[in-house]
């Protein structure tokens, strides 16, 4: 799998995060470059927060045919939920507590924007089975030392996506939140393996390794440094006709 990381900068100022105090978005002829290089992959799109990008719906189409998926924060899918849902295969969303002042009091933000997010959730579920869109939404539920003791009751409150949802259980990684998962907690998720059942992540450097396009990318050259010569197409100096115009 590929992260090509559109931007590093972010909307919320997460407690366990710093990437909202940077400021580069990754260039679109960059991009085109990357989706030119690559020979079809999969691949997902990553941040800061990717929907940030003023060019993503352009983004999408660039890599039509590719399998991608999309971590989001969710607050600025509005007005874009047609295009994910056609493009994407996944979108990833993360929930941190169970109750929306709580998610807005670590994210940064208020209340009102985290309402408009799960607004927007629901809005991205419709358009999906509206559509008959294989996209599926995947709730990455965030477990720390703060809210282990109410994992339970957080699954249960915000699986409200049905059967197209799947709900990852993960781990936070930064030293002052992490802990790890209890085995009458995991025991008790094994139990609730209901819809699609649960994706359980306990060791906080246990995921796939992938490569990753920085925001900061700047040439072809940090591309070929950047991926292996394996995945790389071999038809990487001509681009199609009628491309997205830089």
């Amino acid at each position: 799998m590929i992260a090509i990381e559109l931007t590093d900068m972010c909307n919320h100022i997460c407690r366990w995060c710093t990437l909202n105090r940077r400021s580069n978005i990754l260039r679109l002829d960059i991009i085109k470059k990357v989706a030119y290089t690559l020979n079809r992959r999969e691949i997902v799109f990553t941040g800061g927060e990717p929907l940030i990008h003023p060019r993503f719906t352009d983004i999408l189409n660039i890599f039509d045919g590719f399998n991608i998926g999309l971590e989001t924060n969710g607050e600025l899918l509005s007005g874009k939920f047609m295009q994910i849902a056609d493009k994407c295969s996944w979108v990833k969303i993360p929930i941190e507590y169970l109750f929306v002042s709580d998610i807005a009091r670590v994210r940064g933000c208020t209340s009102e924007r985290i309402v408009r997010t799960f607004t927007n959730i629901k809005f991205l579920r419709d358009t999906i089975r509206n559509r008959r869109s294989p996209c599926k939404i995947i709730l990455s539920i965030k477990y720390h030392k703060f809210n282990i003791d109410e994992l339970i009751d957080i699954i249960d409150s915000w699986f409200f996506l049905g059967k197209i949802a799947v709900a990852e259980i993960s781990p936070v990684r930064h030293p002052r939140f992490h802990c790890d998962l209890p085995e009458n907690v995991r025991d008790k998720l094994i139990e609730k393996n209901y819809y699609n059942g649960f994706i359980i992540k306990e060791n906080p450097g246990g995921d796939i390794p992938i490569l990753r396009v920085p925001a900061t990318c700047k040439g072809y050259e940090e591309i070929q440094c950047l991926l292996p010569r394996s995945i790389i197409s071999q038809k990487t100096t001509k681009e199609p006709s009628g491309s997205i115009p830089v």
